[in-house]
C-alpha cells in the first residue's frame, strides 16, 4: 500500500482530477532533503580579504559540500579594521541565487546584514552584538533586551587575542552565563565567563476585557501586544486559531491567551468528510476524504479517499483540513 505524497498524487491521477494542470503547475523535484540556511544579522570578523556567504550564515546542520559552495561565493571585500559592511537582504538573496543547488534551500534572511571588523576587541558593545546575533537566529520574532551584562576581567597578556563565544544553540530564560574562549598563540584555549540577564518579549494575543469560563472567543475579544514572556511555561495561542475556541476558566482584561487557557477541541472527527491538500508555495491540489479517526491540530490521521476508497494519511492543519506531505 502506498502512503504519503506518492499515494496522494496517484489517487489524483487515477480519478483524472485536472491532470494537465497538475503536471504543468508542479515544479521540478530536486534530489535530497531541503537545507535550512540561516543568515546572521551581525557578524564580527578579525581578518581576511573578502566576505563570502559562508562567513554570514549559521553553520549548524550545513553539509560540508554546501559549506564549500557558500565559501566560493564572494559578497564583497572584507572591511578594514574599524570599518563595517552593510548588506541589504536583496543583495544577500541575489548572491545565494548564484548557487546551483539553491532551489533545495530554505532561506532565513534578515532585513540587513552587518559585517564589522573590530579586531580582537572585547568590549561590552561587541559582546552584546555577538550574543544578540546568535539568539536572534533562534527567535527571530522576539525582542531581546540584554540587562546587567557583566564582562570578565581579562589579563593584559591576552590583549588582541582571538576570541569567540561558545554557541549552545539555546535561548536562555532570565539569567545566563556564556563561555567566552580566547585562543593562545600556541592554540590552547583560555575560558572566561560573561554573565547577565535576558528579557524576551513577543507579540502575543491579549484579552480586551474580562470574560467568564467557557466563553467562545471572537475577533473583538483580543488584540496582539508585546509582552514579557521570559519565564513563560506555556506558549501563546496562535491568533489565527483563537476565534471560535472556548476558554477553560474566567480571565481578566490584559491576560495573555496561552494555549493552556483554551479548551482543546478536536479539529476532525471520525467519519467526517474533510479537505485534503498537498503542494508547496507555487502550487496546491486538493481532494475530499473521510477520516478514519479523531484528531487534534498537529495529529497524523488516516483517511479514506471517497472516490477510490484508498487509504492515505496526513497531518491535521486546521478545522476540517488535512495536509499530505
Amino acid at each position: 500500500m502506498k502512503s504519503g505524497l506518492d499515494t496522494f498524487i496517484s489517487i489524483l491521477i487515477s480519478v483524472a482530477v485536472l491532470p494537465s494542470l497538475l503536471f504543468l503547475s508542479a515544479p521540478a523535484v530536486h534530489a535530497g532533503q531541503h537545507i535550512e540556511i540561516k543568515v546572521l544579522p551581525y557578524i564580527r570578523i578579525e581578518k581576511g580579504d573578502k566576505i563570502t556567504l559562508l562567513d554570514i550564515v549559521s553553520r549548524k546542520n550545513i553539509p560540508t559540500e554546501i559549506e564549500s559552495e557558500l565559501a566560493a561565493i564572494t559578497l564583497a571585500d572584507a572591511p578594514k579594521l574599524g570599518e563595517q559592511r552593510v548588506f541589504k537582504n536583496s543583495v544577500v538573496a541575489g548572491a545565494l541565487r548564484q548557487s546551483s543547488t539553491h532551489r533545495d534551500w530554505v532561506l532565513q534572511i534578515p532585513r540587513e546584514v552587518v559585517v564589522e571588523n573590530r579586531g580582537f576587541e572585547i568590549s561590552e558593545e561587541a559582546i552584546r552584538q555577538e550574543l544578540n546575533s546568535r539568539w536572534k537566529t533562534i527567535c527571530g520574532e522576539c525582542q531581546l533586551d540584554i540587562k546587567n551584562l557583566q564582562l570578565p576581567v581579562i589579563s593584559a597578556e591576552y590583549k588582541n587575542t582571538p576570541w569567540f563565544i561558545e554557541n549552545d544553540e539555546k535561548l536562555p530564560r532570565g539569567h545566563f552565563a556564556q563561555k567566552i574562549i580566547l585562543t593562545k598563540p600556541d592554540g590552547r584555549p583560555v575560558i572566561y565567563w560573561v554573565n547577565g540577564q535576558l528579557e524576551i518579549r513577543k507579540k502575543v494575543p491579549v484579552l480586551s476585557g474580562s470574560i467568564v469560563s467557557s466563553t467562545r472567543l471572537t475577533d473583538a475579544d483580543f488584540s496582539l501586544d508585546w509582552r514579557d514572556v521570559t519565564y513563560a511555561t506555556d506558549s501563546a495561542a496562535d491568533a489565527k486559531d483563537i476565534v471560535g475556541q472556548q476558554t477553560k476558566f474566567m480571565m481578566n482584561s490584559g491576560d495573555i491567551l496561552w494555549r493552556g487557557s483554551l479548551v482543546r477541541e478536536k479539529a476532525v472527527q471520525r467519519g467526517e468528510i474533510v479537505r485534503v491538500i498537498s503542494g508547496d508555495g507555487s502550487w496546491k491540489i486538493s481532494i475530499t476524504a473521510k477520516t478514519e479517526q479523531d484528531g487534534f491540530v498537529g495529529d497524523t490521521v488516516n483517511l479514506r479517499n471517497v472516490q477510490t476508497n484508498k487509504l492515505i494519511s496526513g497531518r491535521v492543519v486546521s478545522r476540517g483540513e488535512v495536509e499530505v506531505q
